[in-house]
């Protein structure tokens, strides 16, 4: 008797907590059997949502229906998942060129580009990422289009 004196109570409290319970994710899509998020189309649309968000300005994300951004994203997907099967991979020679081309044509210094990263929520070494896929895929298209 005792034991179901124990259990009742923690089954109530199941109960009130599964009553109250809020879906905050849930899977939207997938591809090749990785799901895809609703809160990470909200972060790809936010422009939060890593390197990839960044191949679309943030303008345009702004514009675009909740199936635009999905498609977007899952394009995204499929084109980095086609640079891995590659086997493509940048180089710090290029990352660096990249990122210094960049500093040259805003006039910046180091200092004032990890600052211009920082206001934008992101770390020199994440930027350094998202450039590296950058030059992947454009590498990619080359390979695809040439």
């Amino acid at each position: 008797m005792k034991r179901m004196l124990l259990l009742l109570p923690i089954g109530i409290l199941a109960c009130v907590v599964q009553s109250h319970a809020e879906v905050l994710n849930r899977i939207v899509a997938t591809v090749d059997d990785e799901p895809i998020t609703l809160q990470e189309i909200r972060n790809f649309s936010k422009g939060t949502g890593g390197p990839q968000s960044m191949m679309i300005p943030q303008e345009a994300l702004a514009n675009m229906s909740e199936k635009d951004i999905l498609d977007a994203l899952i394009m995204n997907k499929l084109v980095s998942k086609e640079v891995q099967t590659q086997g493509l991979k940048a180089r710090e020679e290029e990352i660096d060129s990249y990122i210094g081309r960049i500093k040259a044509q805003g006039n910046l210094t180091d200092e004032q580009m990890k600052e211009a990263l920082a206001k934008q929520g992101f770390s020199m070494e994440g930027y350094r990422k998202q450039v590296a896929e950058e030059i992947e895929r454009a590498m990619l298209i080359n390979r695809e289009i040439g």
